[in-house]
């Protein structure tokens, strides 16, 4: 089948490597010069300054799905549904709440969805003379074009002294208008375990099994750059996830609510939840209604284990909502994220397409995925095909998450004596903490 994949920023170059080693054709472009796959892979990569968007779209017209790896061109998604395409990927609705953290906020609030305190913000010194007068803990949120590395968790002085560290690192770019303040956003900080829920919105309602359970993926994010979670908040460095089925708690109040509006804008793809549970409730923290990183290629071997299907087939259910086979195997997948230096900032001294790394590939054995992510090779030589060093991720399964962290710690510990590379071997250390109540949460589950 040939499948078409745009996207900003390529997240995407793991599912297109997947989805081609499946005997897919695979047709991308990509809005940054992103070199990425087309000497590994054998995987042409359009850019936009070769081919406008609305071109690639019309030329690739006919292909049997069409997939949006984040929640950009929404206008351009609703019009190919509109036409009758198979198109998996967002709407005008999810890149409204990426965009804006208020408007995710408005939304969650307008469904009836619990959500802590937050204040807004226009400016960095307006956010520093609140934290003066108003001690306490707080979580702050990047929107807009800030990067990851903006968000912070702690107290107000903490949060001040971060907020200097970002203004001393990113002067040119704030001086230069290419880094905005606005519109950012400090939420009160909630005591508790941080678990997300994600289902699978179709042209006929959430993606359910073939007996009519709704079809869930829980997971458990790993935001911070090194073990024991310190250092800067990065995108993500690793995820421990499963599919299970059945409407738990957490759906019930934190997904179910916007099903109306999902269908009214049909938002195809999936919608994710990233929640705080403690024992007095349960609180959202932000909706992501596009596909995630790095959880997006850890989906591969959830998929094999857990459901016996294809990333193509899964796909296919999404866009067109045919239910997919009923779980037949528990158990826990792990993604990690191996990286280089200058990870996870960005090296503003590289070129605007790539830069030179020694590269180590994991060794070739059954068990896990391996997925590149911004590489390229030429003549010989290795390259980060951006101005960031995430280099690929790894991931594996097992029945339970101590045999899963075993495999993951034995694969990563063959790739470190050969290398530069880093990565955070702890990955589900935290998911073992979780108490009974949380897992109680997350598997009392509804049939219907």
């Amino acid at each position: 089948m040939v499948i078409a994949i745009v996207s900003h920023g390529f997240d995407s170059s793991g599912i297109a490597y997947l989805l081609k080693n499946e005997g897919n054709v695979i047709h991308i472009w990509v809005e940054k010069k992103i070199r990425a796959l087309e000497n590994i892979a054998g995987i042409k990569v359009f850019h936009s300054d070769e081919i406008t968007l609305e071109e690639f779209v019309e030329k690739n017209k006919k292909a049997g799905l069409i997939l949006f790896d984040g929640s950009e061109y929404s206008a351009i998604q609703d019009r190919l549904r509109k036409e009758g395409l198979n198109v998996v990927g967002s709407s005008k609705l999810g890149e409204a709440v990426e965009r804006s953290r208020i408007i995710g906020c408005e939304v969650a609030k307008r469904c009836g969805i619990n959500i802590p305190n937050y204040f807004v913000f226009n400016s960095l010194n307006e956010l520093k003379n609140f934290l003066r007068e108003s001690k306490g803990k707080y979580v702050l949120k990047q929107s807009g074009n800030l990067p990851k590395n903006f968000n912070f968790s702690g107290d107000s002085e903490e949060i001040i002294e971060h907020i200097e560290g970002f203004e001393k690192r990113n002067k040119k770019s704030l001086q230069s208008g290419k880094i905005k303040i606005e519109n950012f956003i400090l939420q009160e900080f909630i005591e508790g375990y941080e678990v997300a829920v994600a289902g699978f919105f179709t042209p006929q309602g959430w993606l359910r099994t073939e007996k009519g359970r709704i079809l869930l993926e829980i997971n458990f994010e790993h935001k911070k750059l090194a073990p024991f979670d310190i250092g800067p908040t990065t995108g993500e460095m690793g995820t421990v996830a499963y599919f299970d089925s059945g409407r738990n708690i957490i759906f019930e109040q934190m997904l179910e609510p916007l099903e109306k509006l999902l269908a009214s804008y049909s938002n195809w793809g999936v919608v994710d939840a990233n929640c705080i549970v403690n024992e007095e409730g349960i609180y959202l923290l932000e909706h992501t209604i596009r596909f995630g990183y790095p959880i997006s290629d850890l989906y591969s071997i959830l998929l094999d284990k857990q459901l016996g299907i294809s990333y193509t087939e899964f796909l296919n259910c999404i866009a067109t909502g045919t239910k997919v086979p009923e779980i037949k195997r528990e158990g826990f997948g792990i993604v990690y994220v191996v990286a280089y230096p200058i990870f996870p900032y960005e090296n503003v001294k590289a070129k605007e397409e790539s830069f030179l790394f020694e590269y180590v590939r994991p060794p070739e054995k059954d068990g896990y995925v391996f997925c590149p992510g911004l590489l390229s090779r030429d003549a010989g030589k290795w390259y980060i095909s951006d101005v960031f060093g995430y280099a690929y991720t790894i991931s594996v399964f097992d029945e339970d998450l101590e045999g899963a962290m075993k495999k993951g710690k034995e694969l990563l510990n063959e790739i470190h004596p050969k290398s530069s590379a880093f990565y955070r071997p702890d990955i589900g250390e935290r998911v073992r903490e979780i108490p009974k109540y949380v897992w109680d949460v997350l598997h009392t589950l509804k049939v219907s």
